[in-house]
């Protein structure tokens, strides 16, 4: 049985949003990290920026349940059950997972059979796990996406695989395994 898990901190720090947000993205990461700077305080902030849901909202495309699993199940296989550290999640038909490795998952936020929320975790730790993540990453593009990286500041265009691929990648180099001495 294939667990994903997910600690609350994770949850949206990574999401994936219709591109109409693309600039509202970018302005508020630039926002962001003048927020962070103006309040950092030693090793921590003096203050918590609390960042606004997006102008347009996942939900707004009308995915349904089974078309996301139409689309990105090839590419990604399904977890078969998904916890939230390290407890079962109550109620798991609210919420689907998608990854070749539970640290490299795209969750799905269900509300009825509609999708309302994509977002994820991806820290790879094998190139496998960076291929298997772009081409499930790419298959949402059809619904023209955007990945928003909060926490490293970067959008991506979904339908932009060198950019992609470059993120994926630098995120292999943060979180791969060591390289052997």
């Amino acid at each position: 049985m294939r667990t994903a898990n997910f600690f609350d901190d994770d949850y949206g720090n990574i999401e994936i949003v219709p591109a109409e947000n693309l600039v509202w993205c970018g302005e508020q990461q630039e926002a962001i990290d003048r927020f962070s700077e103006a309040h950092r305080d030693g090793i921590g902030w003096s203050k918590m920026y609390v960042r606004p849901e997006v102008p347009v909202p996942l939900a707004a495309r009308g995915i349904s349940k089974g078309e996301l699993h139409e689309v990105i199940a090839s590419q990604l296989p399904p977890f078969d059950r998904i916890t939230c550290e390290h407890e079962p999640l109550g109620d798991s038909s609210r919420i689907a997972a998608y990854g070749p490795h539970p640290d490299v998952v795209v969750f799905a936020t269900l509300e009825g059979e509609l999708v309302k929320e994509l977002w994820g975790t991806l820290q790879p730790d094998a190139t496998s796990h960076v291929t298997a993540a772009a081409a499930g990453l790419q298959a949402l593009a059809k619904w023209n996406l955007i990945l928003v990286d909060w926490g490293w500041s970067c959008v991506i265009p979904l339908d932009d695989p060198a950019r992609l691929a470059g993120y994926l990648s630098e995120r292999l180099r943060v979180f791969g395994a060591p390289a052997p001495r």
